[in-house]
């Protein structure tokens, strides 16, 4: 996102087509950065995994994501399971463009997005931790 302009990531209203399809390169981006790391430090298997989160943390699960349009398993799991954490955590905190939802909003969006946008698996486990979600929004609830 460092890549991004303040213009786009700071925007208060919804994105227009070009600027969407420049703020769908941070993912590109994330990923090359992190790849010239992985040159530099071959045996650091988290920048293995950084970098294929950053790649794919966008894909959604019926294929309808970017920017490979990946579908199902072809998504590495670690960028499933983000998907899930980083959208939960921007429907339940206030950015510039929208309100903090309640957790029970974010949670039925979610579960109404899956098998579309995220894992069922995915879906099935954030539901079983649920109670680990909320403590942590609650902890870490801005003022």
């Amino acid at each position: 996102m460092m890549a991004i302009s303040d213009y786009i990531l700071l925007k208060p209203r919804r994105l227009d087509d070009r600027e969407f399809g420049i703020m769908k390169n941070h993912s590109r981006i994330g990923f090359e950065t992190l790849n010239e790391a992985v040159k530099r430090y071959p045996r650091a298997e988290y920048l293995l995994m950084s970098a294929e989160i950053a790649l794919s943390h966008h894909e959604e699960f019926d294929g309808t994501g970017y920017p490979d349009g990946l579908k199902g398993e072809d998504i590495p799991l670690s960028a499933r399971i983000v998907a899930l954490s980083g959208v939960y955590d921007a429907l339940v905190n206030r950015r510039v463009y929208k309100k903090a939802y309640p957790h029970d909003m974010a949670k039925d969006i979610i579960i109404k997005d899956k098998g579309t946008h995220f894992d069922p698996m995915v879906v099935d486990v954030f539901l079983s931790r649920e109670k680990t979600f909320i403590e942590i929004l609650n902890r870490f609830k801005a003022d």
